[in-house]
């Protein structure tokens, strides 16, 4: 599933091909796909409009509209945009598509169709009322504001790291990737990690978005010793010489090093 990274590689990706640019037609494939409002509203405060600027906040991308409003994607497990000018070149699963006065096409492909399309007014009022924790790197979370908001969460610190109401933006991977530099094993409870342990945590979980940030999301772009580089059951681990091993730790299946992630 796209996270922050992934998702703040498709906001730039936006604005290097579809920002300033007119909408000449407003084409929504699969409208089931539209949470709340009508076809006939998307296609009204799009088309003849232009894109004129972008947001991310955690895994939610923001598209603003010169008819005041705002296109929002929710990207679930396998959405992503894509920007092309002949129809042979699409995406496979297409579900909402803008043609632009450049003569090219932005499109919305989801093949399993987990994420949302939605056309709001405010993003800030969106992100109170999903209930979104603060972006830990759009909204300079310092370690301070990041005790505040992991302190009166009890549970292992995966799951806490993936709570959206906690911190927007991590999900599986990255929290698995955070707490394998950080030395920490996942199904460790929060408040027994010492002082030092969480501060740890923090300072990775700072390093490791702001890496994969600035690849825009290709992990195979990452250092040779992020665990998503060796994410497979018995691989060698790079940073001691232990085994990869994976577990079910909050719903979800996570990679920890069983050498040096100590419970």
């Amino acid at each position: 599933m796209p996270e922050l990274p992934d998702v703040e590689g498709f906001r730039k990706y936006f604005n290097e091909t579809a920002l300033n640019k007119k909408i000449i037609k407003t084409e929504l494939i699969s409208p089931e796909m539209l949470r709340k409002g009508s076809p006939k509203d998307l296609v009204k405060y799009t088309e003849g409009e232009k894109f004129i600027s972008s947001l991310r906040h955690g895994k939610y991308f923001f598209a603003g509209l010169s008819s005041n409003k705002y296109l929002m994607l929710h990207f679930g497990m396998t959405g992503y945009l894509i920007y092309y000018k002949l129809p042979e070149d699409a995406g496979g699963h297409i579900r909402l598509q803008f043609k632009l006065d450049d003569g090219f096409y932005l499109a919305y492909d989801n093949l399993r169709k987990f994420g949302a399309i939605l056309l709001i007014d405010d993003p800030a009022e969106y992100i109170k009322e999903k209930e979104l924790g603060p972006d830990p790197i759009n909204d300079g979370l310092t370690y301070n504001k990041f005790r505040e908001r992991v302190d009166s969460k009890s549970g292992n610190i995966k799951a806490v790291l993936m709570d959206q109401s906690v911190l927007a933006g991590i999900g599986n991977l990255y929290s698995d990737e955070i707490l394998y530099q950080a030395g920490v094993h996942p199904s460790k409870l929060f408040s027994s990690i010492k002082e030092d342990g969480k501060k740890e945590v923090y300072k990775k979980m700072m390093s490791v978005l702001k890496a994969a940030v600035k690849k825009d999301g290709d992990h195979s772009a990452l250092p040779g010793k992020y665990l998503l580089n060796h994410r497979s059951d018995g691989e060698k681990c790079p940073i001691c010489g232990g085994k990869i091993v994976h577990k079910t730790i909050a719903g979800r299946t996570a990679y920890f090093c069983n050498s040096h992630q100590k419970k």
